[in-house]
């Protein structure tokens, strides 16, 4: 499996798509489906693929689920890619296994799987009878330890500070919090952590919550943007 850093859909992936031994360049077609479009971050990413695929002449066709939680209808909405005539897939799955058995018949037709963003399990995977192809995402631990260094220099040594998780055993969340937790180890009290599933109205209720309990509080790591809005309303009200 190609691995590769950062999350830019650029000529390069396009350019190993269309050259599938399957059929014409001009003709290769592309599947995408993609987290819940009620996060910005995924628009962007939706219009980064749409873009590209564009300007290489591909074409392109990216569903995405109802919301950030909607497992189940993202892994539905695969089902019936899959049961299309597309040359390649790309997947950004919402937890590590939620899009593994809709990714069989996908492989049992010996389409490239590129794997963006959130990760595959790889075990899971090879137990269902495949692997992925490439995977394309972001170093998540290197993103939590860059926030834990900027958290150093805003509040003092020895504060606490709380930590807002996303969807409980998500891997790119808990790649966050664990570079977080490294970066401050040893410098901040880390008080408590809680899982808001990357939503703004469950981190507003946490948030509060956490700053009724620990009133000197200092400061809060949230492990997406949406989240942290919701926190930001909780330390304004």
């Amino acid at each position: 499996m190609r691995m590769f850093n950062g999350l830019a859909l650029g000529a390069g992936l396009f350019a190993t798509i269309v050259s599938m031994p399957t059929q014409a360049q001009d003709a290769a077609k592309v599947a995408a489906i993609v987290k819940g479009l009620d996060n910005p971050f995924f628009q962007y990413m939706q219009k980064g693929i749409e873009e590209q695929a564009e300007a290489d002449g591909v074409g392109v066709t990216v569903q995405a689920a109802a919301n950030m939680g909607d497992a189940t209808g993202q892994a539905d909405r695969l089902t019936a890619m899959a049961m299309q005539d597309f040359d390649c897939y790309l997947v950004n799955p919402i937890s590590v296994s939620n899009l593994v058995q809709a990714l069989v018949p996908v492989a049992q037709k010996n389409k490239p799987i590129v794997n963006i963003d959130s990760t595959i399990d790889a075990e899971q995977a090879k137990a269902a009878g495949f692997t992925i192809s490439t995977y394309i995402g972001t170093d998540n631990v290197a993103a939590g330890v860059l926030a834990g260094e900027e958290m150093l220099k805003l509040v003092p040594a020895g504060s606490k500070v709380a930590l807002v998780a996303g969807i409980v055993g998500d891997v790119g969340s808990n790649a966050r919090i664990k570079g977080f937790k490294q970066a401050v180890e040893g410098k901040l009290d880390v008080v408590v952590m809680v899982s808001a599933d990357w939503d703004r109205e469950k981190a507003l209720t946490a948030a509060t919550d956490i700053l009724a309990a620990h009133p000197d509080l200092a400061g809060f790591f949230a492990a997406n943007d949406i989240m942290a809005l919701g926190v930001q309303r909780a330390v304004q009200t």
